[in-house]
């Protein structure tokens, strides 16, 4: 997945589960695309051969599987109860979480990295399909729509 489609996904759960979290836009783009960094050392390894390859599951770090995710856990929880008001601590956490969630629901994904290399391909997975292209914009631009549905304050009267 791309990162836009981190982003609007994260923000559309995030206003289901809160409402309103216009005010932490910022917040929530940056803690849904970060984890996305860990791709640049294999991009700057694998640069000539990056249009042939793809992305593969070989570019993330840990931080992009379950293990990374318990790392974040451990960390996130104590700031959670330390700090006041922790809206924030819990919005990037959830961005963090949902990001990695998403990625192991409609991709390829090493769960127990760096203990095991087995890779685990969900049926969801479209990296592999020849139409990846155009699946990702189509899907890219629905998010999109409904991303701009949640900007929209929802008025029941």
């Amino acid at each position: 997945m791309n990162s836009l489609i981190h982003f609007f996904v994260n923000y559309i759960l995030l206003t289901l589960l809160f409402g309103d979290v216009s005010a932490y836009m910022p917040v929530i783009f940056i803690a849904s695309i970060i984890l996305d960094f860990d791709h640049a050392p294999y991009l700057l390894r694998e640069r000539k051969k990056i249009g042939k390859k793809g992305l593969a599951v070989e570019c993330r770090s840990f931080m992009h599987e379950i293990s990374g995710l318990g790392l974040l856990t451990i960390i996130a929880l104590p700031l959670f109860f330390l700090i006041q008001p922790n809206k924030v601590i819990l919005l990037v956490y959830l961005s963090l979480a949902f990001h990695i969630l998403l990625d192991f629901i409609l991709g390829d994904s090493r769960p127990l990295y760096p203990f095991s290399k087995k890779k685990f391909s969900s049926p969801l997975a479209v990296n592999k399909s020849k139409h990846r292209v155009p699946i990702e914009i189509a899907v890219t631009l629905f998010v999109f729509v409904l991303f701009l549905l949640a900007l929209q304050p929802i008025s029941f009267i």
